[in-house]
C-alpha cells in the first residue's frame, strides 16, 4: 500500500501534468466546456502526464532532507539550483519553466551561498505562488517530528525565503503547511479550516499582512460562489481557489478537476489541490487511467518511499 507521501507526491504530479496544457485559459471558456481527461501539452510540445517545475521542486526539497536527515535551507537551495541550472528532477530531463522570483533568487545564491534564506524577492510583485508545492512535504517533516508552533513557523518561513522574502508569502506557506498537518492528524477538512480560521496569526505576521487573508479567513471561503474565485498567481487567491476546489470536492478527481477547469495558473492549483485531495482521500482514490498517462511514476514512487523511511528514522 503506498503511503500519503507517495499520494502527495504522485498526486501533484498528476494534477500539475493535468493543468499544465491549461495554463491561462479562461475560467469562463472552460467553465463552459470542462477538460476532463488528460491532454497534450501543444505548445510546449511534451508528451501527456509530463509534470513541471512544482513537482521539481517538491522532489528537490524531498531529496534535501533525505541527503541532510534535517530541514538544510542551503541544501534544498542546492538542490533547487540543480533543478534550474542543469535540469535535474525533471520529467523530461529538460527545464521546462522557472517563475522569475525564484529564478532571480536562484542566480543570487548562486554567486553568494553564505545563507539561503536572504535572497528571496521582497516586493509585492514576488507574491506569487511558485513557493507553495515544496511546503508540501515540508509539512510532512513537520508533522512526523512533532514539531511545536513556534517551530512550524521558523521553519516554513525560511524555507519559503528562499525565494520569496516577504510576509504574504511567508502567511500563505504558514496557512497551507498548517492545514495539510491538521489534514494528517484525522481532522475533517472542513473541521481543518474552521480550525485555520481561530489560529492567532497577529503572533507572527503584522496587521497589513493579515487583512491580504481576510475574504479568505473570515468566511467560510468554500461558500463563495465561482465567480469569486480567480486562479491567478498571486499567492492569496491560489489559497481561496485552492480551499474552494478541495474543500468543495467529494473525491480525488472531483478536486483535480474542479481546480484545473479554473484556467489561469491551472498546473499549480491542479497540483495543489490533486496533491492534498490524494492524502486526504488515499492513493487509492487516483483512477488508473491518471496513473498510467504519469511520466516518470516509478521515481516519484521511490523517492516518496525513500522520503518516509528518512522520516520513520528522525
Amino acid at each position: 500500500m503506498n503511503s500519503k507521501i507517495n499520494a502527495s507526491t504522485v498526486g501533484f504530479a498528476i494534477g500539475e501534468a493535468f493543468g499544465l496544457p491549461l495554463n491561462y485559459e479562461r475560467k469562463e471558456k472552460l467553465i463552459n466546456k470542462p477538460v476532463t481527461k488528460m491532454i497534450k501539452c501543444e505548445n510546449l510540445n511534451i508528451p501527456i502526464g509530463t509534470w513541471s517545475s512544482g513537482t521539481s521542486t517538491i522532489l528537490a526539497t524531498i531529496d534535501a532532507i533525505i541527503t541532510k536527515g534535517k530541514v538544510d535551507y542551503n541544501k534544498i537551495a542546492d538542490n533547487l539550483l540543480l533543478w534550474y541550472k542543469t535540469a535535474k528532477y525533471t520529467a523530461t530531463n529538460n527545464l521546462i519553466d522557472i517563475d522569475f522570483t525564484s529564478k532571480h533568487a536562484l542566480n543570487k545564491y548562486f554567486e553568494d551561498k553564505t545563507d539561503a534564506t536572504k535572497l528571496g524577492g521582497t516586493g509585492y510583485s514576488d507574491c506569487g505562488n511558485e513557493f507553495l508545492p515544496r511546503l508540501i512535504p515540508i509539512a510532512f517533516y513537520l508533522y512526523y517530528t512533532k514539531a511545536r508552533d513556534y517551530t512550524i513557523h521558523s521553519v516554513v518561513k525560511n524555507v519559503t525565503f528562499i525565494t520569496h522574502h516577504s510576509e504574504i508569502p511567508v502567511m500563505a506557506a504558514y496557512i497551507f503547511t498548517k492545514y495539510i498537518i491538521f489534514l494528517l492528524r484525522g481532522t475533517d477538512k472542513k473541521a481543518s479550516f474552521s480550525m485555520l480560521k481561530n489560529l492567532d496569526y497577529t503572533m507572527y505576521f503584522k496587521t497589513e499582512t493579515i487583512k491580504e487573508f481576510e475574504h479568505l479567513l473570515k468566511d467560510n471561503i468554500y461558500n463563495s460562489s465561482l465567480e469569486m474565485i480567480n486562479s491567478n498567481n498571486y499567492v492569496v487567491d491560489t489559497l481561496e481557489a485552492f480551499f474552494y476546489c478541495f474543500i468543495n470536492s467529494d473525491n480525488f478527481s472531483q478536486a483535480l478537476i474542479g481546480a484545473v477547469n479554473l484556467g489561469g495558473q491551472a498546473s499549480t492549483l491542479g497540483g495543489l489541490c490533486a496533491g492534498v485531495a490524494a492524502i486526504y482521500y488515499g492513493y487509492d482514490s487516483i483512477p488508473e487511467k491518471y496513473l498510467d498517462n504519469l511520466q516518470k511514476k516509478d521515481y516519484l514512487l521511490k523517492m516518496g518511499n525513500t522520503y518516509e523511511t528518512t522520516l520513520n528514522m528522525l
